[in-house]
């Protein structure tokens, strides 16, 4: 390493010690660098970065030291900081080796970092008249963009608050002027008729006078009131007269033609579809006299003694009473059910009044007239047609009976469901608890290919008006729009905001052209000028102004820094002579201390090759503190090495004497602990063998236990078995002596049987004999004739049944005998076995003494066989003890041997390291 610097700083290679200067740090011509500066600066005016960074570059090597290079390494860094995009022109490194930017510079790259360089460049090579206008446009979007959003909401709120208002005002139209019209067009033909009954005279309630005037009652329901019926919107289901009691005395019942014609679910029909009077069919096929008295409505008229009228939901009997079941019944859709009460889906909901009748001061009958509003398609399509509504419906209850709503194949959406959340909102609530007003509720439904707003409303029935508190709706009305008529509205909206929007942002652009001429004229003077300086023109001054805004305190600013510019252009000069002197000094001193070092360094130069014996010329200054320094550790480091040399070699002489005594103690340590090994595994087998010894006396001994309880337990099953054999000896004795007495008795049932036979023949012969002489007597004996075939034919079967109980009896005999038998060869069997169960207990009792004393035998066994394992367990634990401790003598002896050889060869290596040194002359 010595020899390697000093060959690379030796005087007669090194160019700066023999030139004198040095080329880079020549000074340069400062007029050429101030040129130089300014056509950088304005290069970086005009956009040219890439000159500009050249040109600053340049200035800077020319003129590392001086206030050129230094004002050229700021240009730079700003350069740098101006220009640089997301992913970095330059690296961080290159950017921290130079002067750290300006604040301009940060901020410019905050503000344009997130967009592309292109852009950034163009932006800033705009003149500050076309980004002022920039400015003043873009911050007037904002503004009326703003307020135009919000015009455009509220404006899309309030119509879609009439869209709202609007729904429900034809909803309203809806039930009053059509479905609650009924209610008053049906009022005003029920007084007429109770006019004209009562200004004739008729007492309803008797039927001689009814019998006379019926033609007359007939003709008003049927054709004096039917002029309204010439319009199929108007057309009334039934005018009816009744008595006191609820009877129909002349009636007038119309049907809708789709109930007859027309499948359930009748098909959509076209939306301009003519409607007139004969889409209804009068029902002649029901006759007078039709009980009415259980009508809700009309008990409740007779007694108020007013008249009532309402939407009544009718129960199905009274419907089909009035003929008009097929067209109330509608029923529900696949997989839709009604959780409220619609009589299985038979009941009307109805427009019914009901006109009290009076003969003086008594009530005698009632005019009733009412339109079913079940498919009353005429009324609802009429007022389609006028409202041009696409989607109104009439609920039952929650159960839909008059729609123009398609259903999904292609038909009437009749017998459908309305939404459960609907009917709760709806049907649960009573009137007064509305607080006397009827509630709606809006709900966005998908009605075939469209979203509509639908909008629902309660109807009310009688009770609205008889009782608020506790009236709970019957049914509904809904009228629906398609959202997309809402959406054209909002879009009609929005393109007048976005108009208005747009001619206000177009009269801003106008303004903001003689606005930004305005306030960027005087700052483009101040840019002139700004130009001037840079180029190095000197004596340049703005004219004086009086304003006292930014643009004034710039332009006094101003001229004071061009002033000031040129007064330190002249102080600068000074300083660069005074520092070009200064670094002349210092490299004359600098060239002095390199002739000194490398002196020094050709003197030490033995003690690399270990020559401790060198010794530096001590001379005076930096260099000679050094060499000095240098000969007091020389020393003391040729006294170390001495020392440790002397040691090395007493070391060295003791480790060989001791290893030839340690690797014997190693080796005889090693024998003796193969001899132990051996020793402890000759006593593990024997405790082995003497465990094993143990073990199988004491299974001997468990087995000779249990030979001598198993022959204990079989003497005693043996006395059980014996007992048991007694037992089935004396059952098998008493079960013969059964058998013999049912062997009688079995005799006794063939002889009564015998007997019962022949009865039975003698009552055979005798019934035969009295058929022949029923059959003498004529038709006179046909009964005695056919008592005696049945006599016969009962006598017949008797001695069947005795013929069959017979054969079972016999069968049972044959049976008993083999049993009997068999219990007689189950005797002798149970004889013998007690003999041999005897012979069988003695041998067990003999089995259970022999198994008693091989059990102490092996007792004596065992505990014989236990001392010994106990003993030789311990002479294994002993053996153990000292084969550890001899493996532990071993090992510690191989260490010992394996640290002595270890030592020899440091000893070996210091002695070979220390004669690397000459410690003498």
């Amino acid at each position: 390493m010595v020899n390697k610097f000093r060959n690379s700083q030796s005087p007669s290679n090194s160019g700066p010690l023999t030139n004198g200067t040095d080329k880079s740090t020549a000074p340069a011509d400062d007029d050429l660098l101030k040129q130089q500066l300014v056509q950088a600066h304005s290069w970086e005016r005009a956009g040219d970065f890439a000159r500009a960074r050249a040109l600053y570059e340049e200035i800077e090597a020319s003129d590392r030291d001086g206030v050129y290079g230094s004002s050229a390494r700021k240009a730079l860094a700003a350069l740098e900081l101006s220009v640089r995009d997301n992913s970095g022109l330059l690296s961080h490194r290159s950017i921290a080796a130079r002067s750290g930017g300006s604040d301009e510079g940060s901020a410019s790259r905050g503000m344009w970092s997130g967009l592309p360089q292109n852009l950034k460049r163009q932006w800033q090579n705009l003149s500050f008249t076309n980004k002022l206008r920039f400015l003043l446009v873009s911050g007037a979007i904002v503004p009326v963009a703003i307020v135009t959003q919000g015009l455009i909401w509220q404006t899309q709120e309030l119509v879609e608050q009439q869209f709202r208002e609007q729904l429900q005002s034809t909803t309203s139209s809806w039930e009053d002027d059509y479905v609650g019209w009924t209610q008053d067009d049906s009022q005003t033909e029920a007084q007429i008729l109770a006019k004209l009954v009562e200004v004739n005279g008729i007492n309803l309630s008797d039927p001689q006078q009814v019998a006379r005037q019926r033609k007359d009652l007939q003709a008003w329901v049927t054709q004096v009131l039917t002029v309204g019926d010439r319009r199929a919107d108007v057309t009334k289901s039934f005018r009816i007269l009744t008595d006191a009691n609820g009877r129909t005395l002349a009636q007038g019942i119309k049907i809708h033609r789709s109930a007859i014609d027309d499948p359930v679910y009748p098909p959509m029909p076209q939306p301009d579809r003519p409607i007139d009077s004969s889409e209804f069919e009068t029902v002649s096929s029901v006759a007078t006299g039709i009980d009415l008295g259980d009508l809700a409505i009309f008990r409740d008229a007779l007694q108020r003694g007013e008249p009532l009228k309402g939407i009544e939901l009718i129960p199905g009997d009274l419907v089909e009473r009035l003929g008009l079941g097929k067209q109330a019944y509608i029923p529900p859709r696949p997989g839709e059910t009604s959780t409220y009460d619609t009589d299985d889906y038979r009941a009307g909901l109805a427009t019914v009044v009901v006109h009290p009748i009076r003969s003086g001061d008594r009530i005698v009958g009632t005019a009733i007239v009412g339109v079913l509003h079940n498919r009353h398609f005429a009324l609802l399509d009429t007022f389609q047609q006028l409202v041009k509504v696409q989607s109104i419906s009439v609920f039952a209850q929650n159960w839909r009976i008059n729609t123009n709503v398609p259903y999904g194949d292609g038909t009437r959406a009749l017998g459908t469901i309305a939404p459960q959340d609907i009917s709760a909102a709806l049907l649960e609530q009573t009137y007064a608890e509305t607080e006397g007003e009827t509630v709606g509720q809006f709900r966005v439904e998908d009605l075939g290919d469209e979203n509509y707003l639908t909008y629902y409303r309660p109807l009310y029935d009688r009770q609205k008006l008889l009782d608020p508190a506790n009236a709970k709706p019957i049914g509904m009305i809904s009228v629906g729009r398609p959202l997309s008529d809402l959406e054209q509205l909002i879009a009609q909206q929005q393109r007048l905001g976005l108009t208005v929007g747009g001619l206000v942002l177009v009269v801003v652009a106008l303004a903001a052209i003689p606005i930004a001429k305005a306030f960027a004229g005087p700052l483009e003077n101040l840019a002139r000028f700004a130009q001037k300086i840079a180029k190095g023109q000197t004596g340049a001054r703005i004219a004086a102004t009086d304003r006292a805004d930014e643009i004034g305190i710039l332009s006094r600013e101003l001229n004071q820094m061009a002033i000031g510019i040129e007064s330190n252009l002249q102080n600068v000069k000074h300083q660069e002579e005074l520092r070009r002197q200064e670094a002349q000094q210092q490299r004359q001193e600098k060239e002095r201390l390199q002739r000194g070092v490398v002196n020094l360094l050709l003197e030490i130069e033995g003690a690399q090759r270990g020559d401790l014996t060198v010794n530096a010329l001590v001379t005076e200054g930096a260099v000679g503190s050094i060499a000095d320094a240098f000969n007091a550790t020389i020393y003391r480091l040729r006294d170390l090495v001495l020392q440790v040399q002397a040691s090395a070699d007493r070391v060295n002489d003791l480790a060989m004497n001791s290893a030839p005594a340690m690797q014997q103690v190693s080796q005889e340590a090693n024998i003796q602990a193969a001899e132990i090994q051996k020793t402890r595994t000759a006593i593990a087998e024997i405790v082995s063998s003497v465990r094993e010894v143990d073990r199988s006396a004491q299974q001997a001994a468990e087995i000779a236990q249990q030979g001598a309880q198993a022959a204990n337990e079989g003497e005693e099953v043996m006395d059980l078995t014996v007992t048991s054999m007694d037992n089935i000896r004396e059952a098998v004795d008493e079960t013969a002596q059964k058998l013999d007495r049912l062997t009688q008795s079995f005799q006794k049932i063939l002889s009564i049987l015998t007997l019962i036979s022949g009865i039975s023949e003698r009552t055979n012969l005798l019934a035969y004999n009295a058929s022949i002489e029923a059959s003498r007597a004529g038709e006179n004996g046909q009964g005695f004739r056919a008592i005696a075939e049945e006599v016969r034919r009962l006598a017949g079967r008797t001695t069947e049944a005795a013929r069959s109980i017979e054969q079972i009896v016999e069968a049972i005999q044959q049976d008993t005998a083999a049993v009997q038998q068999a219990m007689e060869t189950g005797k002798s069997e149970v004889a013998e076995g007690t003999d041999l169960v005897g012979k069988t207990k003695q041998t067990l009792q003999k089995l259970a003494q022999i198994g008693h004393t091989i059990d102490r035998y092996l007792q004596s066994i065992s505990q014989n066989t236990a001392a010994q394992t106990q003993v030789s367990t311990q002479a294994n634990q002993m053996v153990e003890r000292v084969a550890s401790i001899t493996q532990t003598t071993s090992s510690q002896a191989e260490d010992v041997a394996r640290s002595l050889q270890q030592l020899v060869e440091v000893a070996a290596a210091l002695q070979a390291s220390v004669s690397q040194f000459r410690l003498e002359k």
